[in-house]
């Protein structure tokens, strides 16, 4: 279960960056090239609000979150002149 950095599972830890931002990264890696090849088209990513704040005993799905909120900034960047928008939604909880 997820809790503060000092309690957290390392098990924990690696099986969120896992499924959430290496997830999003394979989805990525594979799907960007398919778009591109389509003359453009969009990716959204699913990030967190708590990407963009903090909480208390929710590092490992924050840290996650929070990476994926950068590699969508940094997809966004590097993709336009491809014409393919990348964005991320961030719901609550």
């Amino acid at each position: 279960a997820d809790a503060s950095v000092v309690e957290a599972p390392l098990e924990e830890f690696w099986r969120v960056i896992k499924l959430d931002l290496f997830g999003t990264f394979l989805g990525s890696r594979f799907g960007v090239p398919a778009i591109a090849a389509s003359g453009g088209g969009a990716v959204i990513n699913m990030a967190s609000n708590l990407a963009l704040m903090g909480i208390a005993g929710r590092d490992c799905y924050t840290a996650a979150k929070g990476g994926v909120a950068a590699l969508t900034r940094s997809m966004a960047v590097e993709f336009a002149p491809q014409k393919i928008r990348v964005n991320a939604i961030a719901p609550s909880q």
